[in-house]
């Protein structure tokens, strides 16, 4: 079996022999489908995609959810989180069951599936203020809070909890996995150099990477579903970008249509907020007299960085010439291709 026609007008090799048995997929298999290349490894990605619609469908599942910050105290002090307070900042908090129960059921009458708790990694063990809050609810840490309060979501609204609340020890793990769905965990990085003074990390120890890595090891070992690493998923898209825009450059022109949605959601999404800012700066002034000088130097900042603007971009462009060597080589490749 070919993947198509064209497959087997070009000599690639036929599907069946690339794919094989999925269920006895050796080394030697997996080494032959890694080393695949042009023609070949687009063959392999559509037998892929055949089995996953044969399997799956192309239909995509998500689960409406709504999000409930348990606690933002912490343990950590990371350089570029905008999320955790300490107490005796404003807006500090640790959210009493009545207040957690009031969000959950707000987000069940309005739909939501899925109530996934975000919170700080231990604040107690940095904070007596965290601890003492704690105490008076009854609990002795904010793990056994946060089960206590998935439970409490998880019974009275049927809502089904999803947690991240940083690392974790065995029993805390097995005492959050039976009131948890899936839980969470960002590996974020995988460099002990970050935790240096200067670092993001810099006196955040849960930011650990191998803290982090065993975690995600135990719940592995005890079934316990973890997502992680939106930042992974960033650089295997850079790795997988580069491989299959270097190795099947036909293939990759395909996925420009992602590309396009994205600057088109965007740009929908810019124009609108853009417009309503500045509806809301204007009668926030007061005092309308007022626009007219704010107007005028408003319009000479964007004329003045517009044209430093322009002038960088066509002088770097000169410079660097981005592209033409991309070009030149898209343009013999396709004439390769036309040619066999």
């Amino acid at each position: 079996m070919y993947a198509n026609e064209s497959c087997r007008e070009l000599g690639c090799r036929p599907v069946n022999d690339m794919v094989g048995r999925v269920d006895v997929l050796n080394v030697e298999a997996a080494v032959d489908h890694w080393k695949a290349r042009g023609l070949d490894l687009s063959a392999l990605l559509l037998a892929a995609s055949t089995l996953r619609e044969q399997g799956k469908g192309q239909k995509i599942s998500y689960s409406p959810k709504v999000f409930i910050p348990l606690t933002n105290m912490c343990r950590d002090r990371c350089g570029y989180c905008t999320f955790v307070k300490s107490p005796t900042q404003i807006g500090a908090h640790l959210m009493i069951p009545e207040e957690v129960l009031d969000i959950a059921q707000r987000g069940a009458n309005n739909g939501c599936k899925e109530a996934l708790f975000s919170l700080g990694d231990h604040p107690e063990w940095r904070h007596s203020e965290a601890m003492e809050q704690l105490k008076n609810l009854g609990y002795r840490s904010t793990p056994e809070y946060l089960a206590a309060m998935c439970r409490l979501v998880l019974e009275q609204t049927g809502l089904l909890p999803h947690s991240n609340c940083g690392v974790l020890d065995i029993d805390e793990l097995r005492m959050l996995r039976e009131v948890n769905v899936s839980m969470g965990l960002m590996l974020e990085n995988v460099s002990e150099r970050l935790l240096n003074r200067g670092g993001p990390h810099f006196g955040a120890d849960s930011k650990r990477p191998s803290l982090r890595l065993e975690t995600l090891c135990l719940s592995g070992e005890m079934d316990l579903a973890m997502t992680t690493g939106i930042l992974i998923g960033i650089v295997v898209a850079i790795i997988v970008g580069i491989i299959i825009g270097g190795f099947a450059p036909t293939f990759a022109v395909k996925f420009t249509i992602l590309g396009d949605i994205f600057l088109n959601s965007l740009k929908m999404m810019v124009v609108p907020l853009v417009i309503l800012s500045m509806i809301v700066g204007i009668t926030g002034l007061g005092d309308i007299r007022s626009l007219g000088s704010i107007g005028g130097r408003t319009v000479g900042y964007y004329m003045t960085t517009t044209a430093i603007s322009v002038i960088l971009g066509v002088v770097l462009v000169n410079i660097i010439r981005p592209g033409v060597t991309f070009t030149i080589m898209y343009f013999f490749y396709f004439n390769r291709i036309n040619k066999l």
